[in-house]
């Protein structure tokens, strides 16, 4: 299920709750709750939280003005 189809099974109250959600985890929990099975991937997207792996793509990395700054380039 999409993004969209789950916001389309929920009514303006159901909206407004699940906006207060801060992780996929409570996402899914309402959903569940509701009876709808939700993928952690469309949960992450509702909850605003980046998957694992683009937190890994971009973890440890350097700016490209504190690499010149310390040419790191050279």
């Amino acid at each position: 299920m999409t993004r969209k189809e789950f916001y389309e099974k929920l009514d303006a109250d159901q909206k407004k709750l699940l906006n207060t959600f801060k992780t996929a985890e409570d996402v899914i929990s309402f959903a569940q709750e509701l009876g709808i099975s939700l993928e952690v991937q469309v949960a992450q997207e509702i909850a605003g939280e980046l998957p694992d792996e683009l937190l890994e793509a971009v973890s440890g990395g350097t700016s490209t003005r504190a690499a010149a700054q310390k040419d790191l380039y050279q």
